[in-house]
């Protein structure tokens, strides 16, 4: 529960202050806030020089 709650906070971060998910032609979002702060926390984490 709380890596899913680190995702989801991380993920709604970045898409209001840093970077917007793309909307789509159906109106929803190309991709989950949660599955973008897990790929967020993933580079973070496994990357050397991520800053």
């Amino acid at each position: 529960m709380i890596s899913f709650v680190w995702c989801y906070k991380v993920g709604g971060h970045i898409d209001q202050k840093l970077k917007q998910i793309k909307i789509k032609k159906h109106g929803r979002k190309a991709i989950s806030i949660i599955k973008y702060g897990l790929e967020t926390i993933a580079r973070c984490l496994l990357s050397i020089n991520y800053k």
